[in-house]
């Protein structure tokens, strides 16, 4: 049946997908964490909290110069999030109903983990402009599950086909005479609308999958996306789980290699010598320059949706594939377990035993090192020794 299909899935995305509990404990102690590191943020910057106060006071401008600074505090590095926070505070306090103060704070805060006020403030904002903004949309549905996160969704993706098909009428030539006006390029717009109809997809299997016509409505944004955008890795990604699920395995590698292609020049594929790494970088700005007059950007998955498809690729048997995909993110972090236990998981279905036990033994290692930190890990390692 469809709901037999769809709940398999869970099977793969375990740390995806834990609901929160409590979700409010959960909130409160990502939020005392928030605060505990600006407070460490403004200490290392030498900043007293009278300091802070006076800047305050001597502060002049109105909510669009402290959104411009705020912005400005958020593009340094490191960025400046404590200082961010207080003029966004400020901001809101001069205007408590400006819908780009509170998107932009209650993005800020949610990021931070105060979930709760960022919900807040995100809902005011949809209320008051519920037409425009479609990141609101997307960090509401972030924040939410089931049918209410599906609903956000469907909001932020309606918002942004009605900025792209507005940009569409006028001429992408009007919006790049007027830079500062926001308007972002069709192709940026085609990529986000494209994320936001695989988050739906991957929300009917997994929240929903369960309801009735779940198979069917993921098809649907799947279909969606990938008439916005054909390239994007998380609908090929997804698509690729949906094909596996559905026993049509030949089509599920297929679009798994597609996938697999469009991430694997993202994640580093080795070290290079001197003279190479020159000639990338000057290949890499030659690149960056294009894709600007384009309207495109480089915007690499995060390690979980490479992960994820890590995991299909290797119970579709396509372990050389996944194996240099895992390769490429140990190359970031050399410390990731998840990508040790999936990396072993390769060496089982390939037989390699000796290879499989030396993963787990090595994940194992990491485990005593980080501690705490690291104890949810210990059960996966403890199957995937015994499997080896």
């Amino acid at each position: 049946s469809n709901r037999g299909r769809c709940r398999v899935l869970i099977r793969w995305w375990p740390e995806r997908r834990k609901k929160e509990a409590p979700r409010r404990e959960a909130s409160e102690a990502a939020a005392a964490e928030g605060h505990r590191r600006r407070a460490q943020e403004a200490a290392a910057a030498g900043r007293t909290e009278e300091e802070e106060e006076r800047d305050d006071s001597e502060e002049e401008g109105d909510e669009a110069t402290l959104l411009e600074q705020a912005n400005e505090c958020l593009a340094e590095f490191p960025p400046q999030v404590a200082r961010a926070l207080e003029l966004l505070e400020k901001a809101l306090k001069t205007d408590p109903e400006n819908p780009d103060v509170l998107d932009a704070l209650g993005s800020l805060l949610c990021e931070e983990g105060d979930q709760e006020r960022a919900r807040s403030l995100l809902l005011a904002s949809a209320k008051l402009r519920p037409d425009a903004g479609a990141e609101k949309f997307l960090c509401l549905a972030q924040l939410s599950t089931g049918q209410e996160a599906l609903g956000h969704f469907g909001r932020g993706a309606a918002t942004l086909q009605a900025e792209l098909e507005r940009i569409r009428a006028g001429g992408e030539a009007e919006a790049a005479a007027q830079p500062s006006s926001g308007v972002r390029s069709t192709a940026a717009l085609r990529a986000q609308l494209a994320g936001v109809h695989a988050s739906m997809a991957e929300l009917h299997m997994t929240d929903l999958c369960d309801e009735p016509q779940a198979e069917e409505a993921c098809e649907a944004a799947l279909t969606k996306g990938l008439e916005v955008d054909d390239t994007c890795f998380e609908l090929l990604s997804t698509k690729a789980t949906l094909r596996k699920v559905q026993g049509r395995l030949d089509e599920a590698r297929e679009v798994a290699l597609q996938a697999a292609k469009i991430i694997k020049p993202s994640i580093g594929q080795g070290a290079s010598s001197d003279a190479e790494g020159e000639a990338e970088e000057s290949g890499a700005e030659e690149d960056d320059e294009e894709e600007e007059a384009s309207g495109k950007t480089a915007c690499a998955p995060d390690e979980d949706a490479i992960a994820s498809l890590c995991r299909i690729m290797i119970d579709l048997e396509q372990t050389a594939e996944a194996r240099e995909l895992l390769v490429g993110l140990l190359e970031r972090d050399e410390e990731d377990l998840r990508a040790w236990v999936l990396l072993g998981y390769c060496h089982i279905v390939e037989k390699d035993s000796e290879t499989a036990q030396d993963c787990a033994k090595h994940g194992f290692r990491l485990c005593k090192k980080h501690g705490a930190d690291a104890e949810d890990w210990k059960p996966e390692l403890r199957k995937l020794l015994q499997q080896a």
